[in-house]
């Protein structure tokens, strides 16, 4: 059983640092998890470039991102489904070709990325600004981001244990 938590985005653009943070703070506050050698932990800036790499080496994983879609800034979108996240969202990314697509991409390209299971968390955000940090609201959503890494790991877990 391999894991990734994944998280994305780019650093120095106010709320699209979101879901980098979002994994460091998971870190710090699940560390257990966090240091175990079958959890792998990325952040990337260039979704389609840096997780292409790995993604056929992980049975399930959960890629955190900032999203713009149709909620208020902070709220939180959590999917395993990626036409429904499609739909939920009107840009899935800020980095140009969007985490979806990628993902979608990778998995008709490459049939071993089929049986990746993979969980979307999404926090709708408010501002990208070259050089702000995060804006009020994406920051208060943090600690209930961390919360639903931790809860989809061991849900995961507890499935994986059941098969």
């Amino acid at each position: 059983m391999s894991i990734a938590i994944i998280g994305v985005g780019q650093q120095h653009r106010g709320d699209d640092a979101v879901g980098l943070e979002a994994v460091r703070l998971w870190m710090k506050s699940y560390p257990h998890h966090a240091q175990n050698p079958n959890f792998l932990i990325v952040f990337v800036e260039s979704p389609i470039v840096d997780i292409i790499e790995f993604f056929d080496k992980i049975d399930f994983a959960i890629v955190v991102d900032a999203i713009k879609g149709c909620k208020n800034p902070g709220e939180i979108y959590l999917s395993n489904d990626l036409d429904e996240m499609k739909m939920m969202v009107r840009s899935t990314s800020t980095h140009g070709i969007g985490l979806i697509e990628t993902i979608k991409l990778m998995k008709m390209i490459n049939p071993a990325f089929l049986s990746t299971e993979i969980v979307l968390i999404g926090i709708e955000i408010e501002q990208t600004n070259l050089g702000e940090k995060l804006s009020p609201l994406v920051e208060a959503s943090l600690p209930k981001v961390v919360e639903l890494i931790e809860e989809t790991i061991l849900k995961y877990i507890s499935q994986f244990r059941e098969n």
